[in-house]
């Protein structure tokens, strides 16, 4: 199970997608999402770690033309500009990236620790469907917001 999601930083919303795999497609389903849940922004940032699909040409591509200053590391194989042109629109993202090794500067980092304090820990059941349940129901609950949660990743004062 791979769990990609967004925190909106000023209201705790989460807006999540898992998959058995999370590639390309899964982050881009999930950035549409977003943009359509903010369809009034002219520009949505959306902070990232260094996983290089953030990066690869085919995401890359369907966004808006990037304002980030510094080159993203992506592996030298990759292709360099999206294949295939496209009639979409792209989408009003603009990336920020983050140090490398830095989780402490990404509230979604301490998003995952939470879940895995309240509901990974010592799981022990060979059927992951319950535990796919109790996921998905502990992302849900952030579906309108949550300042407990904006505490919880160190967005708001305790």
């Amino acid at each position: 199970m791979r769990v990609a999601a967004c925190l909106n930083a000023t209201t705790g919303t989460v807006h999540a997608r898992r998959a058995e795999e999370t590639g390309r497609q899964v982050l881009l389903d999930l950035y549409r999402e977003v943009v359509d849940c903010y369809s009034e922004a002219q520009v949505i940032y959306i902070v990232q770690d260094n996983w290089p699909v953030h990066y690869h040409a085919g995401i890359i591509g369907k966004l808006e033309p990037q304002q980030w200053p510094w080159p993203f590391k992506v592996p030298g194989n990759w292709p360099e500009v999206p294949s295939g042109a496209t009639a979409e629109d792209p989408l009003p993202i603009q990336v920020v990236g983050l140090p490398t090794y830095a989780p402490w500067l990404n509230p979604i980092e301490k998003l995952w620790r939470y879940l895995k304090q309240e509901v990974v820990h010592l799981h022990q059941e060979e059927n992951f469907a319950p535990l796919h349940d109790h996921v998905d129901a502990f992302l849900d609950q952030f579906a309108d917001g949550s300042q407990h949660l904006l505490r919880c990743v160190g967005l708001l004062p305790n």
